[in-house]
C-alpha cells in the first residue's frame, strides 16, 4: 500500500476497502494510521448467516505487540531521516 501510496504519479484519491482476513484488517489499520488522509470502506452485512462460514480452525497466527506508544512511535518514524551519532563527527560544518 506504501508503494502505491507514494507513487508521484498518481492523480486520485486513496481509499481501501477492508474484504480480506483479520491480518489482512489489521495492516489497513497500521497502514491509515501512518497516512491519515486515506479512506477505508466498511461493509456491514444486512444479516449474518452462519451456513456461509466454515467451520474448524486452521493454523492460527500470534503477533506480539509492544505497547501502543512504542508501535506508534514505530510508525511515526517511517519514511523519517536519522542520523547516526557515529556519523556526526565525520562532517564538519564551522560558520564564519
Amino acid at each position: 500500500m506504501e508503494s502505491i501510496y507514494k507513487n508521484k504519479n498518481l492523480d486520485f484519491y486513496f481509499n481501501i476497502s477492508a474484504l480480506g482476513s483479520k491480518m489482512q484488517c489489521l495492516g489497513i489499520s497500521l497502514f491509515c494510521y501512518m497516512r491519515p488522509d486515506v479512506a477505508v470502506y466498511l461493509a456491514i452485512p444486512k444479516q449474518y448467516n452462519s451456513h456461509q462460514y466454515s467451520e474448524g480452525c486452521r493454523e492460527t497466527w500470534k503477533i506480539e505487540f509492544r505497547g501502543i506508544n512504542e508501535i506508534r512511535g514505530a510508525l511515526n518514524q517511517v519514511g523519517m531521516l536519522e542520523i547516526d551519532e557515529s556519523i556526526k563527527n565525520f562532517f564538519k560544518i564551522s560558520v564564519r
